[in-house]
């Protein structure tokens, strides 16, 4: 108001008093979705290539596995072989070195006729020694490949006969049934999408954000 020729400024303040109960309680509560990053699409379909990938190397394994067993199944055959040859090889020495004692006692051989022969049925005896240890040694490889017991008699397979083929057909095989190279095929697929990933970065991420409050 105004009096007297002087001017007089009333500055009115208004205080706002809130009275809360001592027990009330409040919250806040946000949720942030995502709905679409194109980072994830090649992400996504670099994982899918390298689970395929995973999945060829792990039928790899059991393919290698299985050349593994075949290859002791056939080393104790050739062992076992060789061992049966070692031992008509023994029957043969002590039968040259009886019969070289007996010309000895009758004056028709020399001494170191005997000790010849008997050199020949120590040498005999020796390869014998080894093809046994040998037949052990690849039965227990085969028993260890298979978790099992290998002691039982092996039974020779019978022949077969693989398809005669050209060098190219079978290099063209190799590449297309070859899981070894398939996985590779697909790890290099797999990082090259992922090398895509840096580049979608500048792509804006589209998503909802809501905030509820109590």
């Amino acid at each position: 108001y105004a009096a007297l020729g002087l001017v007089t400024t009333v500055l009115l303040v208004l205080v706002v008093t809130v009275i809360q109960a001592r027990d009330a309680m409040t919250g806040n509560a946000t949720g942030d979705v995502t709905l679409l990053d194109a980072r994830s699409f090649p992400v996504a379909r670099s994982t899918t290539r390298a689970l395929q990938a995973q999945e060829f190397e792990s039928f790899d394994l059991r393919r290698d596995l299985a050349f593994d067993v075949s290859e002791a199944f056939f080393a104790v055959l050739s062992a076992e072989r060789l061992r049966e040859a070692a031992a008509r090889r023994v029957g043969v020495a002590d039968a040259t070195v009886s019969d070289a004692e007996t010309k000895l006692e009758a004056g028709l051989a020399s001494r170191n006729e005997l000790t010849r022969v008997e050199l020949e049925q120590a040498t005999a005896r020796l390869s014998r020694t080894e093809a046994e240890n040998l037949v052990t040694t690849t039965r227990l490889l085969l028993s260890f490949l298979i978790g099992a017991s290998a002691d039982r008699p092996l039974v020779e397979p019978d022949e077969t006969r693989l398809p005669v083929q050209t060098p190219e057909v079978m290099t063209q095989a190799a590449e297309s049934l070859r899981p070894d190279l398939q996985a590779a095929q697909l790890r290099a697929e797999a990082l090259r999408l992922l090398s895509q990933e840096p580049l979608l970065r500048i792509v804006p991420t589209l998503g909802v954000l809501g905030t509820y409050r109590h």
